[in-house]
């Protein structure tokens, strides 16, 4: 995580404040944020942010809905383009792993929500995340009629998914703070990792799901 001030000239005021509060809310979640660093790493005003956005609450809203905004129409257009369940399910896991590493910071914000029972998730964010277990379990429905799939619930799909993810970097950023500390033979095993993770988990997940030969 990066406390230094986003450039004066990097976007709009409004972009900057986002930038910097996604920043802040990654590092020390909702609770701890300011909305004093928000402003001083947006090189910003207080006023502003009111005048912009709103207060915490709103910043914290519109930080969220500006990653999700769009992106469940995204996966559902992508998923369309595939002919077959299986073809389906690997577009979904590829197209919300992609949207993950386009947004390090989202991770860390998604963990500190869950890990205080989404105390502060907004209803909006939660509908769009509904939006995209439904288009889940309408993939895996179709792969379970079709003979392809085993029957599985679509929420521990998608938790072993998102979850498997926001793990992984985790455990990246433990591995980087931490590596004096850690056997040369662990980090060794890690070095290529975060490359093939992607590959792996949804490998795992096809495994889980698909109906093996009699």
């Amino acid at each position: 995580m990066s406390n230094e001030l986003i450039e004066s000239g990097s976007g709009t005021t409004e972009e900057r404040i986002l930038d910097a509060a996604m920043q802040v809310f990654a590092e020390v979640g909702f609770d701890g944020a300011r909305v004093d660093e928000i402003a001083r790493r947006a090189n910003a005003n207080k006023a502003a942010i009111y005048y912009h956005i709103g207060d915490k609450e709103a910043v914290y809203t519109v930080v969220l809905q500006r990653v999700f905004s769009g992106f469940v129409q995204r996966v559902i257009e992508t998923v369309q383009q595939a002919q077959t369940p299986e073809e389906q399910l690997r577009l979904y896991i590829r197209t919300i792993a992609n949207n993950l590493r386009q947004h390090p910071y989202l991770p860390t914000i998604m963990m500190r929500e869950f890990a205080s029972g989404a105390k502060h998730l907004p209803g909006a964010i939660v509908a769009e995340m509904t939006k995209m277990i439904g288009l889940l379990a309408s993939i895996l429905h179709d792969g379970e009629a079709q003979g392809i799939f085993v029957h599985v619930t679509p929420l521990l799909i998608h938790i072993l998914l998102v979850g498997g993810h926001i793990f992984s970097n985790s455990i990246d950023l433990i591995m980087l703070k931490h590596q004096q500390v850690i056997p040369p033979q662990l980090l060794a095993a890690h070095q290529h990792f975060p490359d093939t993770f992607p590959q792996e988990i949804e490998e795992t997940i096809l495994r889980a799901v698909k109906k093996t030969s009699a």
